[in-house]
């Protein structure tokens, strides 16, 4: 009698376990994220090159990142412009932010300087909110690597085609410096 239980529940035991496994799976669907708050400060300072207005990157770069996300309906990034790394930081401990993109006050004048010949790279700083949720933390550094990247692209073949148009010879020192670079980089 025992025996013909056992067959009977065996099965339900089974489908009760796979069941459970199941359910543990749901928590890593990757949901779209929607409005993640991510601070972006602007410090950069511009730089005045003759015969030209001032050329103010920092900020072309937060208009263009502002510009994405107010033609989405619902946006997955909601850019919150903040006065300065210290506030931010603030901001970070405080959970107010998953992540920021601080772009340095030499930012323009860097990126003025690609095109002489002693280049500076221009570098950003990434901060990522470990405390906040990790998926959103993870999906926040993501796309905020991917916006650098999307920069160095740019500017990279802006670069190289203006100097091509004007036939010029770059050094290798020159090529090596043509991209942004992240705090985690090496780039000097």
């Amino acid at each position: 009698m025992f025996k013909n239980k056992l067959l009977y529940v065996s099965p339900v035991i089974a489908l009760l376990v796979v069941f459970i496994f199941l359910l543990t799976l749901f928590p890593t669907v990757q949901p779209q994220p929607k409005n993640l708050p991510i601070a972006i400060v602007n410090e950069d300072q511009g730089v005045e090159i003759p015969n030209q207005p001032k050329m103010n990157m920092g900020q072309t770069i937060v208009d263009n990142m502002k510009k994405t996300t107010k033609s989405e309906e619902e946006p997955a990034v909601k850019w919150v412009e903040v006065k300065n790394k210290e506030a931010v930081q603030k901001g970070l401990n405080n959970q107010e932010y998953y992540a920021a993109l601080v772009i340095p006050k030499d930012f323009s004048t860097k990126q003025a300087s690609l095109r002489t010949p002693q280049p500076s790279s221009s570098e950003v700083e990434i901060f990522i909110n470990q405390g906040m949720n990790t998926a959103a933390s993870t999906m926040a550094g993501q796309m905020l690597n991917v916006i650098v990247d999307n920069m160095n692209n740019t500017v990279r073949t802006q670069l190289l085609e203006g100097l091509k148009a004007k036939g010029a010879i770059l050094t290798a020192d020159q090529v090596s410096n043509v991209t942004y670079c992240k705090e985690s980089d090496k780039c000097e």
